[in-house]
């Protein structure tokens, strides 16, 4: 009979918020999240005590990195903002510690304004060469092509591309870009795979962000909105085929699916946040194939569609 291995140790950079979520997720599959980093040590003291209340979560608070990274770990999950993600997920690797991270994989506020491609390039550079890479980055909704991809229209034809995300976030003008962009490219992606990008078109507004840009002969249109009072909203158009996201429950009870919105069909997907966490911890237990390829592509395109 084998011995029963012991539930893999998460440690949560930044578990308010998307953490927290991340925090819960990780919990329910069997994870053990022994540790949370906070700012300071109240910031981190305090979110210890919303998992344990919300969750039964144990964790340690912690507030600096390289404490919390020399307690044994087979994983970090970084869900601070992203101009601290690039030296949070190096400060792993250097430690050998696989890293899920929130999207964009990393971002300097600075370069809405004054776009660095040197900087840019070197960081993603940096990641690609470590030697103890093992990366995956947060863009699950792509999961949900997998649950309709027998219903789209063969990638080669596809000449229209339409994608809208619509949330109650708290970002505004073309902060909403950087924090919804690697969604919908993950989603493009998803559909019709790399292809080249050019003739982009961004319009910015206080809660919104428009871009269009022609991507390998297919015309490529994305609605990006936050907003106190929007409804939430997810979907995509190929071509004529159109598809809705519909969520019903919460927590554990959590489901997920596409509606057509035309036919009203509706077709089950698995909750793709969920989902690909568990990928991560699979690939924490027994190695394989990072994310970073994908995760890198994203950030290539997304680096072409906000260059100012």
């Amino acid at each position: 009979m084998s011995e029963k291995l012991p539930p893999p140790r998460i440690a949560i950079l930044g578990a308010r918020g998307i953490g927290r979520v991340h925090a819960r997720i990780f919990q329910a599959l069997g994870a053990d999240v022994c540790a949370v980093l906070g700012r300071d040590q109240a910031s981190a003291g305090q979110a210890v005590r919303d998992l344990s209340d919300s969750f039964g979560i144990a964790a340690v608070a912690f507030s600096d990195l390289k404490t919390l990274l020399s307690q044994p770990l087979d994983g970090v999950s970084i869900c601070t903002p992203p101009v601290h993600h690039f030296e949070q997920i190096i400060a792993a690797f250097d430690r050998g510690v696989p890293v899920f991270c929130e999207k964009p994989l990393f971002w300097n506020d600075s370069w809405n304004d004054n776009w660095n491609e040197p900087d840019w390039a070197r960081k993603l550079a940096s990641l690609q060469d470590h030697s103890n890479r093992r990366l995956f980055v947060n863009t699950s909704n792509a999961f949900l092509i997998a649950a309709v991809s027998d219903q789209l229209p063969p990638a080669e034809t596809v000449t229209q591309f339409a994608f809208h995300f619509h949330t109650q976030g708290l970002y505004r003008g073309r902060d909403i870009a950087v924090d919804l962009l690697p969604h919908a490219l993950s989603m493009l992606l998803g559909c019709l795979g790399e292809r080249p990008l050019s003739d982009v078109l961004m319009q910015v507004e206080r809660y919104g962000c428009q871009c269009r840009f022609s991507y390998g002969g297919c015309n490529v249109a994305f609605d990006l909105r936050q907003g106190p009072d929007l409804d939430r909203s997810l979907g995509f158009v190929c071509d004529d085929v159109s598809f809705q996201r519909v969520q019903e429950g919460e927590g554990m009870n959590y489901k997920v699916c596409l509606e057509n919105t035309v036919s009203g069909e509706r077709w089950p997907s698995q909750d793709p946040f969920a989902a690909y966490i568990a990928e991560f911890l699979d690939h924490c237990r027994n190695g394989g194939v990072d994310r970073f390829d994908e995760a890198a592509l994203n950030m290539r395109l997304m680096a072409q569609c906000l260059k100012p």
